[in-house]
């Protein structure tokens, strides 16, 4: 039986069709008792629309990216870290701090699994088509890990194509 992605954080809707994909587990609500310690993938939805301030709303990445981070580290070897999240409007500066979290993340993933870890940082504000956000995700997660390394992405950069060629557009 092939590993499951892993589904926590917050109730976006951009996820509802992923979260019902074949394969994929929703730990949203509560833990399925037969959760195995082994994942392919593990995919955290946060919800940044409610935060008052810019400011607050990186404040909330940086803090919710850092439970999950406690809370990967459970489930031992995974090849993808994905967080989705949803803003109220574009904040250059939460692009900036997602890119920055990305690189961290992915170090200290890479360092403490001493293997290689996809780590993307999603923000899918504007995004209208969760069905077409799940055959992104479905398909990353099916890559091997090395194909987007520590990335922050929006959903107009992979709306028209992988994550993984928007990752390598972004380094370039």
């Amino acid at each position: 039986m092939p590993r499951p992605s892993l589904l926590f954080g917050d109730q976006l809707p951009h996820l509802q069709a992923f979260a019902a994909s074949s394969g994929v587990v929703d730990c949203r609500a509560e833990r399925p008792a037969s959760l195995t310690m082994s994942a392919r993938a593990f995919v955290v939805a946060i919800d940044l629309r409610t935060s008052s301030t810019p400011q607050t709303a990186r404040r909330q990445l940086k803090a919710v990216l850092k439970d999950a981070v406690v809370e990967a580290r459970r489930y031992g070897q995974f090849a993808h870290f994905i967080v989705v999240y949803a803003a109220d409007a574009t904040d250059h500066r939460l692009d900036s701090a997602a890119a920055g979290l990305a690189m961290r993340v992915h170090a200290s993933l890479e360092r403490e699994l001493g293997e290689s870890v996809d780590v993307v940082l999603l923000d899918v504000t504007g995004c209208e088509s969760p069905e077409g956000l799940s055959r992104r995700l479905a398909a990353h997660i099916q890559r091997p890990a090395g194909t987007a390394s520590d990335s922050a992405l929006r959903w107009r950069d992979v709306e028209e194509r992988s994550i993984a060629a928007a990752a390598m557009s972004d380094y370039f």
